[in-house]
């Protein structure tokens, strides 16, 4: 995933560092508590994984990912593998965002948390 520009210096920040414990924490509650965030939250996790997912397994020369994407394959599976980590603490929040929202509603998050399944080995799901 594209990195982070620090906004009181100019060092890159991998979102690998950026993800942690607090921020997923800051996530689970804006999911729980913020409705008018949801979707906005819910969509930036779909385009992480789906991204990730999709450039981990791509046949395109490496130099044209680093061009177009900010990342190689290589960072993409290492994206893939952290994000496999944090898959069980995620997949049970958004297991119950599903549950507490009206079922008109639930689409997005369901679509997500299909997502999530499909980057974890098959033994896991």
């Amino acid at each position: 995933m594209v990195d982070f520009v620090s906004r009181n210096s100019s060092r890159v920040i991998s979102y690998l560092e950026a993800f942690t414990t607090p921020f997923a924490r800051l996530i689970t509650n804006l999911l729980y508590t913020q409705p008018t965030l949801r979707t906005s939250i819910v969509q930036g996790l779909r385009t992480l994984l789906q991204t990730n997912h999709t450039l981990s397994q791509s046949s395109a020369p490496p130099e044209s990912l680093e061009v177009g994407f900010g990342i190689s394959q290589d960072q993409a599976k290492e994206n893939i593998e952290f994000l496999k980590s944090v898959s069980g603490n995620m997949i049970s929040v958004l297991f119950n965002v599903f549950s507490s929202v009206p079922s008109k509603d639930r689409g997005l998050v369901g679509e997500v948390v299909k997502i999530w399944m499909a980057v974890l080995p098959p033994k896991v799901c």
